[in-house]
C-alpha cells in the first residue's frame, strides 16, 4: 500500500466524472427522455456547471454556475493529472492519482449521479430508476490485489446494490 509520510491514508469521497450519456444509455422510456443533461462544451473540464432538466415537463434552466465553482475549475487544464481524469475517467487514471497523492484506500462516490438525484422535486420512481442505472453501471478493478485493510483481512466486495428504502429517504 501506499502510504503519505507514514500515515495511511483514506479518501473518503473520491468524486468519479460519470460519462454525461449514463442515463441515456441506461434509462428506458419514458424515464430516458424525462432526463436531458446538457454538458458544457468543453466536457468536464468546463469552467461551468453540467446543466440538468429532470422530470415530466422539465425545462433546460439557463447557466447559473457560481463564481466559486468557475474559479475552482479554471485551474483543471493546468494541472496535467485533473486533465486525464477529467476525459478518461478509467480506474487506471484514479489508481494512479491515488498513487500520486499516497492515498490507500478510496471511497467512490458519483459526482453527476448526486447532483441529479437529490432533486427535491423527483418522482420516486425516476429517482430509484436513476440511482439503479449509477449502482448498475459495469465496472471493473485495475488492480484487485489492492484491496486490503490495516488488519490484513481483505475488504469484500458487496453484490448487493443499494436501494432507497420504500418509505422515505435512504
Amino acid at each position: 500500500m501506499a502510504m503519505k509520510q507514514d500515515f495511511r491514508v483514506i479518501d473518503s469521497e473520491l468524486h468519479l466524472m460519470e460519462p454525461f450519456d449514463l442515463w441515456e444509455r441506461g434509462l428506458a422510456e419514458p424515464l430516458c427522455s424525462w432526463t436531458k443533461v446538457v454538458p458544457p462544451p468543453e466536457g468536464h473540464l468546463a469552467p461551468s456547471a453540467t446543466r440538468f432538466a429532470i422530470g415530466r415537463d422539465a425545462t433546460l434552466p439557463p447557466d447559473h454556475t457560481s463564481v466559486v465553482l468557475k474559479q475552482a475549475l479554471r485551474r483543471w487544464p493546468d494541472d496535467h493529472h485533473m486533465v486525464k481524469a477529467s476525459t478518461q475517467c478509467s480506474p487506471e487514471v484514479f489508481l494512479e492519482g491515488l498513487d500520486i497523492e499516497g492515498i490507500d484506500v478510496a471511497i467512490l462516490t458519483p459526482t453527476l449521479g448526486i447532483a441529479v438525484t437529490t432533486r427535491d422535486d423527483l418522482e420516486p420512481q425516476h429517482a430509484l430508476a436513476l440511482a439503479e442505472s449509477i449502482t448498475t453501471t459495469p465496472r471493473r478493478s485495475a488492480a484487485p490485489t489492492r484491496r486490503a485493510s490495516s488488519s490484513g483481512a481483505g475488504c469484500r466486495a458487496r453484490s448487493q446494490r443499494w436501494r432507497p428504502r420504500k418509505h422515505g429517504a435512504a
